[in-house]
């Protein structure tokens, strides 16, 4: 699993810089390569092939040789070539060394080849059309913007281009941010640990800088993405309001209930004692009121819940 990540994370950072070169010079064609789709194909591309490519490292060194006949029939030439690349094969592996606490390859013809010639020429490449390509993204971005100067745009249309090219520039950080990084983590894996003298600091520059650098490479995805960080800052804030919400609805659930109380009564001439129907009216008004205006209270603070 380690060699699948470890291809996957190299082609990832070409797929990005290919992204970025797409959407700023020739946005016409990026919804054509790069929607959703096609982003999900690209996806299962790069996993499958770096799967494939990490199958070559299962092939344990072994002592044991296969005999290799000598003989002239086609069919025994293809199998004569078969058995020749399996012993070959034998001693493609990858490993991590607990003496020297780095991971190593198989000290074999085939271990040496990989390293050397394969893994070597496929990370200078990817080195080499990084930089290529964002030095031209670079350049690319100059030029828009000394267009948007020169050109006579009306004042939206200029503030939705200037927009667009934040984005395109904070997306290019992002890129340069992540190919950066991984220029590093190569540096490091392939010639600043040629200076070590300890294998600790072997284990430094070799493990620890690319652990570090998948660390850090999904921490700048997160700080230059605001989709991502808004996701995070809006699922932090639905449990904020379903903590306000449990501890509020009590107060403004408890509304008060009318009672109902007997009319006064009143001493008229001539004696006697007569109900009055203007004080229980008015009373009720009143209570009413009351109740009116604390439902209305309680409706503006479940809005205002709602809203924060």
């Amino acid at each position: 699993m380690t060699i699948v990540f470890y291809y996957a994370g190299i082609y990832t950072n070409i797929l990005i810089t290919m992204n970025r070169c797409f959407i700023i010079t020739w946005p016409a064609l990026y919804q054509k390569y790069f929607n959703t789709s096609m982003t999900l194909r690209w996806i299962v591309l790069i996993w499958t092939i770096a799967f494939i490519q990490s199958c070559i490292y299962q092939f344990r060194e072994t002592t044991d040789q296969i005999d290799i006949p000598v003989h002239t029939d086609l069919y025994e030439q293809y199998s004569i070539a078969i058995l020749r690349l399996l012993n070959f094969l034998a001693g493609c592996h990858f490993y991590f060394d607990s003496q020297s606490y780095t991971w190593t390859y198989s000290a074999s013809e085939c271990g040496y080849a990989i390293s050397t010639f394969f893994e070597c020429s496929l990370n200078s490449f990817a080195v080499i059309f990084i930089i290529s390509m964002d030095s031209f993204i670079f350049y690319r971005l100059r030029c828009m913007h000394k267009a948007l100067l020169i050109s006579g745009s009306n004042a939206i249309s200029v503030t939705e281009q200037q927009q667009r090219r934040k984005r395109e520039i904070r997306f290019f950080l992002q890129a340069c941010c992540s190919e950066s990084l991984y220029l590093f983590a190569v540096a490091n894996f392939y010639g600043f640990v040629q200076l070590s003298r300890s294998k600790w600091a072997t284990f430094i520059l070799t493990t620890m800088v690319w652990e570090l650098f998948h660390t850090v490479d999904g921490i700048i995805l997160v700080a230059f993405n605001r989709d991502v960080r808004f996701c995070c800052h809006k699922k932090a804030a639905k449990k904020s309001e379903k903590t306000i919400e449990k501890t509020a609805m009590p107060i403004c659930s408890r509304r008060p209930k009318p009672t109902k109380r007997a009319s006064p009564l009143t001493m008229v001439s001539g004696g006697g004692l007569v109900r009055n129907v203007v004080g229980p009216v008015s009373n009720q008004l009143r209570l009413d009121a009351i109740v009116e205006s604390h439902n209305k209270k309680c409706d503006q603070a479940g809005i205002l819940i709602s809203t924060s």
